[in-house]
């Protein structure tokens, strides 16, 4: 059977194109031997016939969801922008010694000072008192809080703080904070923010602008673009062969 002018085999190769976009997997999957599907990939992707049906179903996929190459780039451009402290942070604010009179070690309250008090008893409970460190003490007194800013003359820090990261309320992020948002990581190290690649992002609007060359690597990126950009540009010198002749060259 023909679907616009291809074989059965060569439209399978294009509907598992669009899939991922890479031509490799693309022709193993529409039934090419694995041992050839890089070259038979590549050799698909530069017949017109292939490019002119994928443009079309490209075009049928854009219809469907309503959506334009101005609407994808605007996206890129948006998330290649958005500012990436609405989402993650570091931050730099007192240390423990920035505000008190004598800059000793300040507490948050009580219950976190009885805290270190037991486990530094149950640490050196059998060690004798005159080898021991100092036992933590209320000398600094209480109300630490890490966000009031660095005391410029404490003689600890010397006035430049302690830096924490900050990991923004994700339910409560804006609309270009959740185009860069890719979830949260939890590991044996802690949370981590997932962002999305914004410098990615500004290479896809450079490339949809002009501003840079498509690297043709059929494994990979998508020759498809330049292909057709070529075409409109400069026709094709190439001769129409019908499906059958087409058919002829493939292998696997």
């Amino acid at each position: 059977m023909q679907t616009g002018g291809l074989s059965d085999k060569r439209d399978r190769f294009c509907r598992e194109y669009l899939a991922d976009f890479n031509a490799t997997q693309a022709a193993t999957r529409a039934g090419y031997s694995p041992k050839t599907a890089n070259q038979q990939g590549a050799r698909l992707l530069a017949v017109v016939n292939v490019a002119a049906r994928l443009a079309e179903l490209q075009a049928n996929v854009a219809k469907r969801l309503e959506i334009t190459a101005d609407d994808i780039t605007s996206c890129w451009w948006k998330t290649a922008t958005a500012e990436p402290n609405e989402l993650i942070s570091y931050r730099i604010g007192a240390c423990r010694h920035c505000h008190n009179a004598d800059h000793a070690y300040q507490w948050r309250d009580e219950a976190e000072l009885t805290e270190a008090e037991c486990l530094f008893d149950a640490k050196y409970v059998n060690v004798k008192a005159e080898t021991q460190p100092m036992r933590p003490n209320e000398d600094g007194g209480f109300g630490y809080n890490s966000t009031r800013p660095p005391h410029p003359d404490c003689t600890r820090c010397d006035g430049l703080g302690q830096g924490f990261p900050v990991i923004a309320d994700t339910t409560q992020i804006g609309k270009q904070g959740r185009l860069l948002y890719n979830g949260i990581k939890i590991t044996s190290q802690g949370t981590e923010g997932q962002m999305a690649d914004r410098q990615k992002a500004l290479e896809h609007v450079a490339r949809q602008l002009g501003l840079m060359k498509d690297r043709v690597d059929y494994g990979i990126t998508d020759p498809l673009a330049a292909l057709l950009r070529d075409i409109a540009a400069n026709g094709s010198a190439a001769p129409i062969r019908t499906a059958a002749a087409d058919d002829e060259g493939d292998f696997g």
